[in-house]
């Protein structure tokens, strides 16, 4: 992808990391009436962003196709929020320091992260769609060929699962025995095609059939 789209990792994550720690803060605010004063808090504090950094980059949750569904973004969650739970676990208990650290600010941390993390997502996943919807950062694509093949890309295509690509044609001499919402043409066509539309990537099913047609 070009343009925003590498940095749509690095927006999500700094989201994250900056949600964790305000839900750290607001929980412990909520249950002990104060800002952070005890030094124990502060080095749990840095466990929770340690182990989410761990959690997040096993997992790949910031993938591109793992951020742009709220299905995906769900589970990616329940998957992070069980490492993180049982991770966090482990570390305390090996402390062995007769559990220093309040339960209930614990619960309310992890709540609020789950929470406001999956609005985050959700409400990013959602601009970002807005953006790409008014025609802003997002790769031309062509399909060259034909077939069950084309028919998959096609319909990939214009599925949500994809994003950061618009597909504007699909060209083959051969007849498409499956409707399209985008332009067809012959193979002779490409190349003005292309030209005309700055195109950024091009999808050869059959190279073969191409050089020999093109007399490339």
């Amino acid at each position: 992808m070009k343009g925003y789209s590498k940095y749509f990792w690095f927006i999500h994550f700094l989201g994250d990391i900056i949600l964790i720690n305000l839900s750290f803060f607001c929980s412990y605010f909520y249950k002990f009436g104060s800002l952070i004063h005890d030094d124990r808090y502060i080095f749990l504090l840095l466990i929770f962003n340690f182990i989410w950094i761990f959690t997040a980059f096993i997992l790949d949750l910031y993938a591109i196709k793992r951020i742009s569904r709220i299905d995906r973004i769900l589970l990616n969650l329940l998957k992070a929020g069980f490492i993180n739970v049982f991770v966090l676990a482990a570390i305390l208990f090996s402390l062995n320091d007769d559990s220093p650290f309040s339960r209930e600010h614990l619960y309310y941390t992890y709540a609020s992260v789950f929470s406001l993390v999956l609005i985050w997502r959700y409400t990013s996943v959602k601009l970002i769609y807005l953006y790409r919807k008014y025609g802003y950062n997002y790769d031309r694509v062509i399909i060259v060929g034909g077939g069950e093949v084309a028919k998959g890309l096609n319909d990939y295509f214009f599925s949500d699962n994809i994003l950061g690509f618009k597909l504007l044609g699909i060209f083959s001499d051969v007849s498409l025995s499956f409707k399209t919402n985008t332009k067809f043409g012959s193979l002779l066509e490409i190349k003005k095609f292309a030209l005309d539309n700055e195109i950024d990537e091009f999808i050869i099913l059959d190279l073969l059939q191409i050089l020999m047609k093109l007399k490339i």
